[in-house]
């Protein structure tokens, strides 16, 4: 990165850190606590989407909760906290300093579809696309899981940033971005590829029919996953503007979470068949090629689901607090920590032996996302060029 465009990012760094650090702190201390605060916010980021992601591991494995719709129905309804709490901060900051009680207590909602004028279901439609998406990523992932270890679902993961880039070139017209940016993408593509492949042909350390058919299912259903995470992202960028707030993206992040109790609890009773008096692990396979999710009322783990739920409405708030209050990139690289933590808790917890070929599917994944943060420079910058700039490093956390 040249010395200028350091100096923009440490500026424009600095700006979003303005109300934490005080104007009283001299600018040593100030570039010192802006710094410890994305540090922060990172490794927490990292370590609650781990901690989700080995959670809802467990309930599919160790609890035999065969019951990924209704998992993610249970974990998105609690997004409608990230609203409340969004707006609980800024009532505590209106009685602090003195202004009416009530002022912006709900953010301008128009930039993410609530224009005036218009029937309830218009306003909602970007919504309602959101939280198709969203709910159809996480039942993907949640089935792999059934199937993969976290390490791997993960590291395939990885994949997410080199296919966003990929569909922002047709979609969010990158090209202007220069052939050395696309250059990048496309080497980080054809490694998030390769990485997914020695995941395909390994087969779980197990090359018995029934476990390379496992290993086979379990990548195409988060091949799926991170294709609708990608797609999410780039909706997110195309709809739009690149400068939402935090209340704004709280508030829609809510709206999917109230979205998604209020119209999939159908969809929900319509896959779901209570048997108090069968044993899931006994039955769940064939029920599940009937598209039945078996859910055992008397035994439902309720209080490992909640801490689940809470696991991922903490990963969402960190993430987003994150963007809104550092820069977008300190965030994405924390991503990349994701695969390694998962390798740690699997091998130490779960003691899953990996070969040495899923390790190294799990270094290029990883290697796929580093390659998309290598900086570059135009030879001829402009303003449409920082835009595009801007705009990448945004939909990489908009998620």
């Amino acid at each position: 990165m040249s010395s200028k465009n350091g100096e923009e990012f440490e500026d424009s760094f600095m700006e979003k850190e303005e109300n934490f650090i005080g104007m009283s702190d001299t600018p040593e201390e100030a570039k010192k606590k802006s710094h410890l605060l994305a540090i922060s916010l990172v490794l927490g980021m990292a370590l609650f989407n781990v901690a989700a992601e080995q959670s809802s591991k467990s309930l599919v494995t160790e609890y035999d909760f065969g019951a990924p719709v209704f998992i993610q129905y249970f974990s998105t309804s609690w997004m409608m906290i990230c609203a409340f709490v969004y707006s609980c901060g800024v009532l505590l900051q209106n009685l602090k300093s003195g202004t009416r009680w009530n002022s912006e207590l709900i953010p301008d909602l128009k930039p993410i579809g609530f224009e005036p004028g218009h029937s309830i279901l218009f306003k909602l439609r970007f919504c309602l696309l959101f939280m198709l998406i969203y709910v159809g990523c996480n039942v993907l992932y949640v089935e792999a899981l059934r199937f993969l270890p976290n390490t791997i679902t993960s590291s395939i993961m990885a994949m997410d940033p080199a296919i966003v880039f990929v569909f922002s070139i047709f979609f969010l017209k990158n090209f202007q971005m220069g052939w050395r940016r696309n250059l990048l993408q496309i080497i980080a593509a054809c490694l998030a590829v390769a990485g997914t492949v020695f995941f395909a042909i390994e087969g779980n350390n197990d090359f018995s029919e029934n476990a390379l058919s496992d290993t086979i299912t379990g990548v195409l259903f988060v091949c799926g996953s991170v294709l609708l995470s990608s797609t999410y992202k780039v909706a997110f960028a195309k709809f739009f503007p690149s400068d939402l707030g935090i209340g704004q993206v709280s508030w829609l992040l809510g709206i999917i979470g109230l979205l998604n109790l209020l119209l999939i609890w159908p969809l929900v009773l319509g896959l779901s068949q209570p048997y108090p008096h069968v044993s899931i692990s006994s039955s769940l396979d064939s029920l599940s090629v009937a598209g039945i999710e078996v859910i055992d009322v008397a035994n439902v783990p309720w209080d490992f689901l909640a801490l689940s739920a809470f696991l991922g409405l903490c990963f969402n708030l960190t993430l987003n607090f994150g963007v809104a209050y550092t820069y977008p990139l300190y965030m994405a690289i924390g991503q990349a920590l994701v695969p390694p933590l998962n390798f740690v808790v699997d091998v130490i917890f779960r003691q899953i032996a990996f070969s040495t070929l899923q390790i190294v599917g799990s270094v290029v994944s990883v290697s796929a996302f580093l390659v998309v943060l290598i900086p570059v420079k135009s030879k001829k910058p402009t303003e449409n060029v920082k835009d595009a700039e801007k705009r990448d490093d945004e939909i990489i956390t908009s998620f």
